[in-house]
């Protein structure tokens, strides 16, 4: 992996992350001020309902495969696929909403006819933009990606701003807003796709069955295991507790959490192309290293500030400050858990699913001894010891292939990281 192309992808799969997060917040406060709670609640829930159906179209599952054979094959036929079947899916979805609107909008609370015609155009647009991010990755083309993200937001925020503010459209000003951004944000991607270096190969139907199979069981595993979390923290924290836990876990995930997330999508289409064990583990060990100490340092920024920012800012959330230190360790343990896209790129989805059904077991039974008697830390700590547990044990088994991963960061990794950025100057 070239250190140069490594820290460039990092830092633009970082901005891609982080724009919608700072973008995000102005763009709330604009159509929740603007909207009021009954029209922002609309929004709110039609993009979150027709969401959720676009992930019922195999959206996370297929987009999966798609990072993974992108980089692996470059195949034109594949993305193709992928996008058919969205589509298709999505037709059929849509069907009831179009032609038995009066039988289904009810169901859904949906109260007008043409908030939903709205959600279908919503459910159209996003595989577009989801399919060609997902593509793009797996090229290694991160740059076009925080390109086609930073249009896509940006067209959002001011055409909101100018649609409500300036020509009073309201509700309708806000959907008109977000098509607008989605058909800019395809644009970005569709005006370097003649730049893909598609080529012949295709992954086999058997590769694809076992990896959707068994990405379907891991994924399974992983969001019980996090509605398992949540399960925890509704029964055994109070409203307030669990206000201020979620204020200390959004603070931290957007500093803390960011580098690794980053970090480890652009190890994945490494992992995806390469086949050597021995240099599979050098790089990995290296991305590890060097995510632990830089989200490290954050942390320590992160654990002095934040909290003093907290009680300036929230203090009707003052218990979110003391929680703040353990959510640091907590997103730096999840460094531990980078190794799994070896498992993705490799198509060893099998011993995958295996390991998110150990970190679910985890997961229950540390929260189940911890929760109860330490309340809101004790939720953060059954984290940690479900990450660690699964990190380790990932890293165990990688050995056993030949893949070893040495993750203490040592002086080198400090040098390589002052390498790193004087690099991204020239970016």
């Amino acid at each position: 992996m070239d250190g140069r192309e490594f820290s460039k992808n990092t830092l633009f799969s970082f901005l891609a992350k982080a724009i919608p997060t700072v973008i995000g917040l102005a763009y709330t406060w604009l159509i929740a001020n603007v909207l009021g709670p009954e029209q922002y609640g609309i929004f709110t829930y039609i993009t979150a309902l027709f969401g959720g159906f676009f992930l019922m179209a195999m959206g996370g599952m297929l987009t999966d495969a798609l990072f993974v054979f992108s980089a692996k094959y470059k195949s034109e036929w594949f993305y193709k696929k992928v996008l058919v079947t969205q589509q298709f899916i999505v037709f059929l979805i849509a069907l009831p909403f179009l032609f038995a609107p009066d039988l289904v909008n009810p169901f859904f609370g949906i109260g007008e006819n043409y908030l939903a015609l709205l959600g279908v155009v919503l459910l159209w647009l996003t595989p577009f933009n989801t399919v060609l991010e997902f593509l793009f990755k797996g090229f290694n083309r991160f740059e076009t990606v925080f390109q086609s993200v930073l249009l896509e937001n940006a067209t959002n925020l001011v055409l909101s701003y100018l649609l409500v503010f300036v020509f009073n459209w309201g509700l309708m000003g806000i959907f008109a807003a977000k098509f607008v951004s989605l058909i800019a944000g395809n644009l970005a991607y569709l005006l370097h796709f003649r730049k893909l270096d598609f080529k012949p190969e295709r992954p086999s139907r058997g590769e694809i069955a076992s990896f959707l199979g068994w990405n379907t069981a891991g994924d399974f595993f992983r969001q019980t295991n996090a509605q398992a979390f949540t399960v925890m923290a509704g029964g055994f924290l109070s409203p307030v507790t669990l206000g201020s836990y979620y204020v200390a876990q959004k603070a931290v995930n957007a500093t803390v959490g960011f580098p690794t997330a980053a970090a480890a999508e652009v190890l994945l289409p490494h992992a995806s192309q390469n086949a050597d064990p021995e240099k599979l583990g050098r790089d990995t060990s290296r991305v590890i290293r060097i995510s632990l100490l830089v989200s490290g340092a954050m942390a320590v920024g992160v654990a002095l500030a934040v909290p003093i920012l907290i009680s300036w800012l929230f203090p009707q959330y003052a218990l979110a400050g003391g929680l703040v230190f353990l959510f640091c360790i907590s997103f730096l343990s999840n460094a531990l858990t980078i190794p799994a896209n070896i498992l993705r790129g490799q198509n060893w989805m099998k011993a995958l699913a295996g390991f998110q059904l150990l970190g679910l077991g985890v997961a229950v039974a540390a929260g189940i001894v911890l929760v109860p008697q330490y309340g809101a830390s004790g939720l953060i700590v059954a984290q940690i010891v479900q990450q660690v547990v699964l990190g380790l044990a990932i890293i165990a088994w990688l050995k056993g292939r030949n893949i070893v991963l040495d993750i203490v960061p040592r002086v080198a990794d400090v040098r390589e990281i002052a390498r790193i950025v004087r690099g991204l100057v020239n970016v």
